[in-house]
């Protein structure tokens, strides 16, 4: 089985790799749409604002 000897430890090591690997993916994601988030963000209060003004 995989939890038998060295074959646990290098199945961690793996999955501690991959695991990192995703972080890195996400982050970069993350950073490459936040300004487009902020700007969408800002225009929906916009939008909310002149929406209450039409009340």
């Amino acid at each position: 089985a995989i939890y038998d000897g060295h074959e646990h430890q290098k199945f961690m090591e793996k999955l501690d790799e991959r695991v990192k690997s995703h972080d890195k993916d996400i982050e970069r994601m993350c950073n490459h749409h936040y300004q487009g988030f902020i700007d969408s963000i800002r225009e929906l209060l916009q939008v909310r604002s002149q929406a209450q003004q039409l009340n």
